[in-house]
C-alpha cells in the first residue's frame, strides 16, 4: 500500500547484514618464545591496538591465565612485579596469530592495559 503516493507497493529493501566481529579461536595452539618475540617485533607499534580497562578488583596471575586459557588464549609468560602483573599471551583464529601483552597496575584502582598485534 502506497500511503504517500510515491508509487508502488514495493517492500522496503532489507537492511545490509553487518559482518561478524567474533573470532573462532583454535585450540590447542603452540608458539615458541622466539617465534613470539620475532613476530611481535616484526609488527610496527603503530599497527597495535591498545586498550585501558579499569578493574573493580585485582585478579591473580593464576585466575587470569586459567580464565583466558578457557577461551583458547594461551600464556607465553607472566609475572608479578612490585607495582604490576605482566602477561604475554597469544591465540590464533584461522591462520592469523594474535599476540597480546598486558599489565595490571596494583593499587586501589587496578588498571588493565592491553596491547594487541596481529
Amino acid at each position: 500500500v502506497d500511503l504517500l503516493g510515491f508509487g508502488g507497493d514495493a517492500a522496503p529493501a532489507a537492511a545490509p547484514v553487518a559482518p561478524s566481529t567474533s573470532l573462532s579461536l583454535k585450540s590447542p595452539v603452540t608458539m615458541s618464545g622466539d617465534e613470539y618475540q620475532a613476530t611481535w617485533e616484526a609488527i610496527p607499534d603503530a599497527d597495535a591496538t591498545v586498550t585501558a580497562i579499569p578493574l573493580s578488583t585485582m585478579p591473580t596471575l593464576q585466575w587470569m591465565e586459567q580464565t583466558l586459557a578457557s577461551v583458547s588464549i594461551f600464556t607465553m609468560a607472566s609475572g608479578e612485579l612490585p607495582t604490576e602483573l605482566k602477561f604475554y599471551h597469544y591465540c590464533c583464529s584461522g591462520d592469523v596469530f594474535y599476540l597480546i601483552q598486558s599489565n595490571i597496575t596494583k593499587g586501589e584502582e587496578p588498571l588493565l592495559i592491553v596491547t594487541c598485534k596481529s
